[in-house]
């Protein structure tokens, strides 16, 4: 009993030696290269919120689509949608929301005091394109453009059918 005691303990120690010597030696260019830190400081370079802060954004003065929120320093956020709700979003740490580009990036290349510049990048999301249309009968017909895209409109392409803009759909 005891010699069995003794080999497990000899093996053990031999296990835990053998580990030790596994482990690589970091080299000092390993050391200086560390690629999952965000550069700067938190708080002052960059916000760093980990959920939604209330501010006072608001959509009713506003087209649907994509805005930035300046209150939160651009880390949020938000969809405002055709009915005038709002959906808001976090971008990750060490990145804010570009209004121009309409993503998350990293806070380095965005001037969130700016974003108010690009809002009107919205204004291309609900753009009915003119067509050229064939009916069954061979004719062409051509569709008529919405005046107001943001107002529900029916688009009438032939009398076989009716075409509506998105905003009728929702």
């Amino acid at each position: 009993m005891v010699r069995t005691q003794i080999f497990f303990v000899f093996v053990s120690v031999t296990a835990v030696i053998s580990q030790e010597q596994q482990k690589p030696i970091a080299t000092e260019q390993d050391k200086e290269i560390d690629v999952n830190t965000i550069p700067g400081v938190a708080g002052k370079d960059y916000p760093n919120y980990h959920e939604i802060p209330k501010t006072n954004f608001g959509c009713s003065d506003k087209i649907p689509g994509y805005y930035a929120d300046t209150d939160a320093r651009c880390q949020v956020w938000h969809y405002c949608s055709q009915e005038g709700l709002v959906d808001s979003f976090l971008c990750p740490n060490g990145t804010i929301y570009s209004q121009e580009r309409r993503v998350c990036e990293w806070y380095y290349d965005v001037d969130c005091t700016k974003s108010n510049k690009f809002i009107d990048v919205n204004k291309d999301l609900y753009i009915i394109p003119e067509t050229t249309t064939v009916s069954s009968r061979g004719a062409v017909e051509k569709e008529e453009l919405v005046e107001d895209a943001y107002k529900p409109q029916l688009v009438k392409t032939s009398n076989l059918r009716k075409r509506y803009t998105p905003t009728q759909l929702s």
